[in-house]
């Protein structure tokens, strides 16, 4: 009876220990998509030299500050990991990191274990995902992205365009492209129908329509392109701040620059034909001038 009362008791305290540090937790992972693929679906598969984003939303229960989130993928040759810099999460708010490795080309084909890490000096949380490394016999790669504005500003409509290469030995039909800033759950996408293999295609210009209420912080804006039946995906992610004047804040592009470099370079060349013609002109009308005087002095001689 004694040796079940002490069972019972310390059974008793070690669920009070738990309940206490599931409490003493000030945050936890709510959701996580590898590649846009929920984490329900194992293993993910990914080719060599793939880039893959991860998208972890994290909630707050108390005012949380210096959270770092972490990537760790091991393998045979390195480990790659790929972190955050630290932020604050306030009470009872929620909020998305976007995190991006490239798996290595050397790497063996086979299973790994992606671990993903969110934690500061009170609270740890992690979780895992089963990954398949498989070879480039379909790969389609993003060879360029420009945008109408390196800069976000309300209420504008961000305009992208995105090429692609097909760098596998396979052709690929109905590629997806999208463009996504996760924090303002901002979506667009298009196809692409065809692309042979080492071909490029342009997809058609995705737009993002920004709200009034963008935050003084950067936002990723993700680009992701889905092909070998929408089952593997390639992404690459951009750095975007906000601006609240266009006008004064915005600093000109180098396409811009470009521009307004041209714009001066013909400017400084119509200049130059202009007093070229203007001196041309001058000559010809300072030669007109003496022939008529020495008509003048010629007739009065004569009379």
């Amino acid at each position: 009876m004694i040796k079940k009362g002490f069972v019972a008791m310390l059974y008793l305290i070690a669920l009070v220990g738990l309940t206490a540090n599931a409490y003493a937790s000030t945050f936890a992972i709510e959701d996580i998509r590898y590649c846009e693929t929920p984490s329900s679906f194992s293993p993910l598969v990914l080719n060599k030299g793939q880039t893959c984003a991860i998208e972890v939303e994290l909630r707050a229960f108390e005012q949380s500050n210096d959270i770092k989130v972490q990537i760790t993928l091991e393998h045979e040759q390195d480990v790659i990991k790929v972190s955050t810099n630290p932020f604050n999460l306030p009470r009872q708010t929620t909020s998305i990191k976007t995190l991006a490795f490239t798996v290595p080309s050397e790497i063996d084909e086979g299973t790994y274990l992606l671990k993903v890490k969110a934690a500061n000096k009170d609270t740890i949380v992690e979780q895992s995902q089963t990954i398949k490394i498989e070879s480039k016999r379909q790969e389609v790669t993003i060879k360029d992205v420009t945008l109408s504005e390196l800069y976000l500003i309300p209420n504008n409509i961000l305009g992208i365009g995105v090429h692609i290469e097909n760098t596998g030995s396979e052709n690929q039909q109905n590629i997806k492209v999208q463009a996504y800033i996760p924090e303002l759950n901002l979506k667009a996408a298009t196809y692409i129908q065809n692309i042979k293999a080492n071909e490029i295609a342009s997809a058609d210009t995705l737009k993002l329509q920004l709200p009034s209420n963008l935050q003084e912080e950067a936002y990723n804006l993700v680009i992701s392109v889905s092909y070998a039946n929408l089952h593997q995906r390639t992404t690459q992610i951009l750095s975007l701040v906000p601006v609240k004047d266009q006008e004064t804040q915005i600093a000109p592009s180098q396409t811009t620059k470009e521009i307004q470099e041209e714009i001066a370079t013909l400017n400084r060349e119509a200049h130059s034909e202009y007093f070229k013609k203007m001196k041309e002109a001058k000559g010809i009308l300072n030669k007109a001038r003496g022939q008529i005087i020495d008509i003048i002095l010629n007739g009065k001689r004569n009379k």
